[in-house]
């Protein structure tokens, strides 16, 4: 799975900036990769973006 690959290599960098969680979420809405390891399983909607958090869908 190389966009595992490149995305843990990202997260990485994100360590080094403890103010950003980064993470990809599958088409069930589960978070399926995250630089924050307890958000992985957990079910987000990033229709619904707030002050906090930003989601982009990968096309």
């Amino acid at each position: 799975m190389l966009i595992g690959e490149i995305f843990d290599e990202f997260i990485h960098v994100i360590h080094e900036n403890q103010k950003y969680t980064i993470g990809l979420i599958n088409e069930n809405k589960e978070v399926a990769l995250c630089s924050d390891t307890k958000m992985i399983s957990k079910t987000v909607d990033y229709n619904y973006p707030n002050k906090n958090n930003v989601f982009l869908k990968l096309s």
